[in-house]
This record gives C-alpha cells, sequence and structure tokens, in this order.
C-alpha cells in the first residue's frame, strides 16, 4: 500500500487511479506473456480460402464489395464513405473456376461473371438461347451478336455445356 502512495504522490494520481493503471499494466503484462508461451499460428498452417472467398461472391452475384488495394475493408475511416465502395459490378471475373459457368441454364447475372460479357451481352445470350435452343459445343456461343473470336478466347475456359 505505502508503494501506491507513493505512486500517487509522486505522480499526482489518486490511490484509485494508480490501482487503475496498474491492473492495466498487468493485463497487457499478462497477454504478452500468454502470447510468448503460445505463440501464433505460423504462416506454413495458416489456411488459404481464396476458393471459398470466389464461391461466396458467386453467390453474392453482383453486388459485392470491391477490393481495395491496401487490404483493408475500406479506403477510407469512415466506414459510411467506405460503403461507397460497393459496387453492382463482380469485381471477380478473373475469380471463376473453369468450366463453372452452363450457359445452357446460366442466368443473367451468371452469364456476367464471364469475361467481356456485360448485362448487354448474357440478356442476348439467353435470347439466342431460347430462339435456337440448347448450345450443342461451346463453340456456338460466336453466333450470338457481339461474341467474336477475342471475346470467346477469354471466355471458353469458363464456359461449360450439360
Amino acid at each position: 500500500m505505502r508503494f501506491i502512495n507513493r505512486l500517487a504522490d509522486r505522480y499526482r494520481f489518486t490511490s484509485q487511479e494508480i490501482k487503475v493503471i496498474l491492473f492495466f499494466v498487468i493485463l497487457i503484462a499478462a497477454g504478452s506473456f500468454y502470447k510468448l508461451v503460445n505463440g501464433t499460428t505460423p504462416p506454413s498452417q495458416q489456411q488459404n480460402y481464396t476458393k471459398q472467398d470466389s464461391l461466396f461472391f458467386r453467390i453474392l452475384g453482383d453486388t459485392a464489395v470491391k477490393t481495395p488495394s491496401n487490404d483493408s475493408l475500406f479506403n477510407s475511416s469512415d466506414s459510411a464513405s467506405g460503403m461507397a465502395e460497393i459496387k453492382k459490378a463482380s469485381p471477380h471475373k478473373g475469380n471463376i473456376p473453369e468450366k463453372s459457368i452452363d450457359i445452357n441454364h446460366a442466368s443473367v447475372k451468371e452469364l456476367t461473371l464471364l469475361p467481356g460479357v456485360g448485362e448487354k451481352t448474357a440478356e442476348k445470350i439467353i435470347v439466342y438461347r431460347n430462339q435456337t435452343g440448347r448450345f450443342s459445343n461451346v463453340e456456338q456461343i460466336m453466333e450470338v451478336n457481339g461474341i467474336g473470336e477475342k471475346k470467346f478466347d477469354k471466355m471458353k475456359r469458363f464456359i461449360l455445356i450439360r
């Protein structure tokens, strides 16, 4: 108790304030000791969730959070202004698995995941599919107005025919 009174007199704190400060110092020291003893997970044992993330964004559809370059959720410290980073078009076109979009059954949202395919082109694909029937092979998608060889080359590895 004398130790606390000497600290209180020296730094002009009340004895109650000194007790609170000492409590936090002891708490920080105990936490540091615990972390030192138990350590953290080594990088080799950390899990890679990129596959699950791509499935999540695929299910999420056309409202996905834009991934900022500084690895924080928002570029702004204010979360309200950070909400402006949400965009309607899917930013994850490059992350879809190969052979994952069945053009005979895909919706507009799913078709827009293909590289080079926007909403209008996706609607054209569905109109073509409804008029002519199912696609019999992958190359047949080039018959859709607006899809040429260059666009087809970008998207063909993601297209599936069932």
